[in-house]
């Protein structure tokens, strides 16, 4: 792609996201390459990037280009291509190979915006890329009534992720002798019975959790609860509360591999959400197996409102996957409509 960018005379950032052991500088040009995009794209400059990186999964975004965009403060503009009469190569990314002369098509979504620092806000706009692009080039596809390419399987949980936690619980973040319950890696046995799920990040919404589960006791004694958290304080507050064969565990950190390990090990009978943390995967995935899902005291500020509004198709599919809302106050519940929230 490189080389026949340059033979059209169009500056090239070189870089590859792909590490191998006899060739290490690829990991120095990968950084140049982004500093470079990102410096670009700065002093008002368009970089165009193909986001499924250079070895797959196939039409699934790394996090790359919503790191670059996020850094220069610029939207990401999905485009997709395709032209008449093809030929698809058989390789991982089942590359087109255009005749001469032919004709094509070129579609293009909205704009996306990466809003919030934090990895919930990059994972949203990561999903909102991912979804909006593989939809146009889908259409191309159509118009030119070319083969419709589906994207790969997702890759598993990086061999990134055990250092970052390992790195984080060095700064008292995480908790040492729990990281595998952070990797979809539980060790702690289902409860038997029916097990309700209650996912609260921190303390306020753990302490709102345990009373929740003190009043659904009183209505079905038979009940075992599934405590998740994040914060390690929250984790021995809720520990030291247990009764009757209730667990704590850490909630997996938002990779598809990581949700389905936590998922397939417990499969809870209902999802209970408290105040309003909403991690896409753990949404999906959830929601895709047939769990019921119930949003609690959910609270919304006036910023975040804002900040999902500017992703409407991903904000409605999470939000809208939801059985029933129980919002705190009227200004978050005229909010979650507004999100695509059901059954409020």
């Amino acid at each position: 792609v490189a080389r026949a960018c340059e033979l059209i005379g169009r500056p090239v950032s070189r870089g590859s996201s792909t590490k191998k052991r006899d060739d290490m500088t690829k990991e120095k040009g990968a950084s140049q390459a982004v500093s470079a995009l990102m410096n670009h794209a700065k002093q008002g400059g368009a970089a165009a990037i193909t986001p499924d990186g250079p070895s797959g999964p196939r039409m699934r975004v790394k996090p790359g280009s919503i790191r670059i965009a996020k850094g220069a403060n610029v939207p990401m503009l999905p485009i997709g291509i395709s032209i008449k009469g093809s030929k698809y190569l058989k390789t991982w990314d089942r590359m087109l190979l255009p005749p001469l002369f032919s004709r094509g098509v070129i579609v293009y979504g909205e704009p996306i915006m990466i809003m919030g620092n934090d990895e919930a806000a990059f994972e949203a706009a990561r999903l909102a890329l991912e979804q909006s692009m593989n939809q146009i080039t889908m259409r191309a596809d159509e118009l030119c009534m070319g083969e419709k390419i589906m994207p790969a399987e997702a890759k598993p949980v990086s061999s990134f992720a055990p250092f970052v936690l390992w790195l984080r619980a060095n700064a008292g973040k995480e908790d040492h002798a729990r990281t595998k319950e952070r990797l979809g890696r539980p060790i702690a046995p289902r409860p038997n019975g029916t097990l309700v799920w209650l996912h609260g990040t921190s303390v306020g919404e753990s302490m709102v959790g345990l009373s929740l589960a003190r009043e659904l006791r009183k209505l079905r004694p038979d009940l075992r609860f599934l405590f998740t958290s994040t914060t390690i304080t929250s984790a021995q507050i809720i520990t030291k509360a247990l009764i009757n064969g209730d667990i704590h565990q850490y909630v997996p950190i938002d990779t598809a591999s990581a949700v389905k390990g936590f998922l397939r090990h417990f499969a809870p009978d209902i999802a209970i959400f408290l105040e309003g943390e909403i991690w896409p995967n753990l949404i999906r995935l959830t929601k895709s197996r047939g769990i019921p899902m119930a949003l609690v005291n959910a609270r919304m500020t006036a910023k975040t409102t804002a900040n999902w509004l500017k992703f409407p198709h991903t904000a409605s599919q999470l939000f809208g996957s939801f059985d029933y809302v129980h919002p705190a106050d009227a200004k978050t519940k005229t909010a979650l409509e507004a999100l695509g929230a059901r059954n409020i």
